[in-house]
């Protein structure tokens, strides 16, 4: 029995066998001159699917400008999960990710759990665009990479500003390397979704986009809507919209949606008056350097570091009911409770466990209690056994996985860790520059083709006696595909290790090309001199000046029309989340507005990507899916409405005399 085979029955035995077979999209790949190459999934895929049976992936070919298909080409990533229904619809769901520059191929198991709803009834393709995640390879720069690797990886080093100045040379490697840049833009992009689709075999799909991905299905709806059914954008950036000038107006608005919350509910506005007041006064301050703690500047950043904290809260306990207490104990300056609290915790509050049901029990009769009681702890039982489960699972999958390059290339690999930590550590006064100089090395191994000479001559570059003996040992035992699978390695790790820094190239490509020509620091101070809260544009300067920054080494390239609103008439569901810091929730009804068929909603309580934070905006947007004529009703708001904590001060300070 196969390891195929195995995890089938593991599945069948755990009750979620699901229907298998890519017998057509495996035709497709198999036909002379197909541009599809059907491999190996990036792991791990989710414990209770089976590669090849319920998920398959593989590279799509498409040509790097669509308008001179004979050209340069480049591949893209992607993934299909398969339908969970033996009769699944025929058009597929597909995820347009965020970023620019995000990726999602190499998260194939929780981008599974995220769109496990629409997958009971349809197909979900997963792709990383061009110039994303793992299809980056045509971007890639590996001698820039390699030289300024030890600035990149965090490596103090003697030069200036490396991260600029890879940029700069990464760009200019890539113009000698024929890469024509100015394909790499959202126009392209939505012609490889076009592409990705019909040579996959679907007529008529579905786009699901976040964030950047929702600028692309905007993009897809006007530019290559051929198949396309229906649109769910999450975290919207209209077109119309520039999203440089206006970064800080997100979070303007999450900030005017809390005060207006608190001054509706009676109790929160009794215990903290005049909110909005408080925080455009601490801003103020905070801005003008006057607060002060202890002596040390209050920055800005403090006062809203719970509001920004939230949009990245998945599965937690929501901050929302704590945040007035929170800047009032800014404001009072006396006892901090909450501040304490919150802080103590790192503004991550756990998930409700079991403790909540056993408290809300103790209103039972004795009887009752008991099987309460009996009820929860089966409960944390299964939960438990479902977690053991997938990690076995995943144990396995390591475990049988780990030898597909042969053992003497995992032993290569920990016996070069071993050795890089003993020679760096031995002489700390020399350590630096040898680990500089060994990261330049190790990193531009991979500017040349996998050998067994390029591995000896870094073993005796950078070891000497017995540590260089047994490693020039093992690599002199290795066959040519040993020596491929230490490259491979070699390559995972440094991706690793440089992640910050390729997302940073990646978003850089689009915006400083296509978005940066559309914005500029007069628009950025223009919109933030509207903001209800002009304290909050403090935040978000340096990380503006940065961008700004970077886009001195790149040749704009702007589109004529490229930041006009879409108009179609293609079924779209618009959404926007209150807790939402990097896309306004208003953008979701302003994108709708040249759409006849659109309709928008804000979901409270959710942060960036409403359905990874909500139940109830996965359930909109199934119900959209399955029915695109529908209007959808505004049932996510009003079920989901704070309950404002009272910090333990409140009454004191109401009490006589106080």
């Amino acid at each position: 029995m196969d390891y195929v085979h195995l995890m089938a029955l593991i599945a069948s035995l755990a009750g979620n066998p699901a229907p298998t077979g890519f017998a057509e999209l495996r035709a497709l790949a198999a036909a002379s001159g197909s541009a599809l190459a059907l491999h190996a999934c990036v792991q791990p895929i989710g414990y209770d699917e089976i590669e090849g049976e319920t998920v398959l992936c593989g590279t799509l070919t498409v040509p790097e400008n669509h308008d001179l298909p004979g050209g340069r080409a480049l591949g893209l990533e992607f993934a299909v999960l398969k339908a969970k229904t033996r009769f699944p619809e025929a058009d597929p769901l597909v995820h347009l990710h965020g970023g620019p520059g995000g990726g999602v191929v190499d998260q194939l198991a929780g981008y599974a759990q995220i769109f496990d709803a629409w997958r009971q009834t349809r197909d979900i393709v997963l792709f990383d665009q061009r110039s994303a995640g793992l299809s980056d390879s045509s971007v890639a720069c590996a001698q820039a990479l390699s030289a300024y690797a030890p600035a990149i990886m965090g490596v103090p080093t003697e030069a200036g500003d490396g991260e600029s100045n890879a940029i700069r040379d990464c760009l200019g490697e890539l113009e000698a390397a024929g890469v024509d840049l100015k394909s790499y833009n959202t126009l392209q992009n939505a012609y490889d979704v076009r592409t990705l689709v019909q040579g996959l075999g679907y007529s008529r799909y579905n786009l699901y986009g976040i964030s950047y991905g929702t600028k692309l299905a905007l993009e897809v709806m006007r530019s290559a809507s051929e198949g396309l059914r229906a649109v769910i954008i999450d975290g919207v950036v209209p077109m119309q919209v520039a999203a440089y000038d206006t970064v800080a107006v997100p979070a303007d608005e999450a900030v005017a949606l809390l005060v207006a919350q608190c001054k509706a509910d009676a109790a929160c506005d009794a215990a903290y008056p005049d909110l909005g007041g408080v925080i455009t006064e601490l801003l103020d301050k905070a801005v003008a350097g006057t607060l002060t703690k202890d002596g040390a500047a209050i920055p800005p950043e403090a006062i809203v570091q719970p509001i920004i904290a939230r949009n990245g809260q998945r599965g937690l306990s929501s901050l929302t009911p704590y945040l007035p207490a929170y800047v009032y104990e800014i404001y009072r300056g006396k006892e901090t409770p909450t501040i304490d609290m919150l802080s103590a915790a790192n503004f991550q509050l756990p998930a409700p466990g079991p403790e909540l049901p056993t408290a809300a029990a103790k209103a039972l009769s004795p009887g009752q209690q008991k099987l309460a009681a009996a009820v929860i702890a089966d409960l944390g039982a299964q939960i438990a056994a479902t977690g053991a489960l997938q990690q076995s699972v995943w144990d396995l999958e390591a475990m049988v996985r780990a030898d597909r390059f042969g053992p003497i290339v995992e032993l290569f690999d920990r016996e070069l860790s071993a050795a890089t930590v003993a020679l760096l550590t031995a002489d700390p006064a020399t350590g630096r520059a040898q680990g500089s100089a060994m990261i330049v090395d190790y990193v531009g191994l991979l500017a040349g083709a996998p050998s067994r000479d390029a591995l000896l001559g870094f073993v005796d570059r950078h070891f000497e006696g017995e540590p260089r003996d047994r490693l020039r040992a093992l690599v002199e035992a290795m066959r040519q595909s040993e020596i491929e699978g230490s490259f491979a390695l070699i390559g995972t790790s440094s991706r690793q290790a440089e992640a910050g820094f390729l997302r940073g190239q990646h978003l850089s490509i689009y915006a400083c090309q296509e978005d940066i020509p559309f914005n500029s620091p007069e628009g950025v101070a223009a919109v933030n001199a509207t903001l209800d809260y002009p304290g909050l544009a403090e935040v978000y300067a340096s990380a503006t000046a940065g961008l700004f920054a970077i886009c001195q080494f790149y040749t704009p390239s702007p589109r004529a029309g490229d930041h006009v609103a879409v108009v179609s008439d293609i079924p779209t569901l618009a959404i926007g989340s209150a807790w939402d810091t990097q896309t306004a929730m208003s953008w979701a009804a302003t994108a709708v507005e040249t759409l006849p068929n659109g309709q928008s909603f804000v979901v409270p309580e959710a942060g960036h990507g409403a359905l990874i934070y909500q139940r109830c905006a996965v359930e909109m947007g199934v119900a959209f899916i399955n029915d695109p004529a529908r209007r959808l009703e505004d049932v996510c708001g009003p079920a989901l409405k704070p309950s404002f904590y009272m910090a333990p001060w409140v009454e004191a300070d109401r009490a006589p005399g106080s």
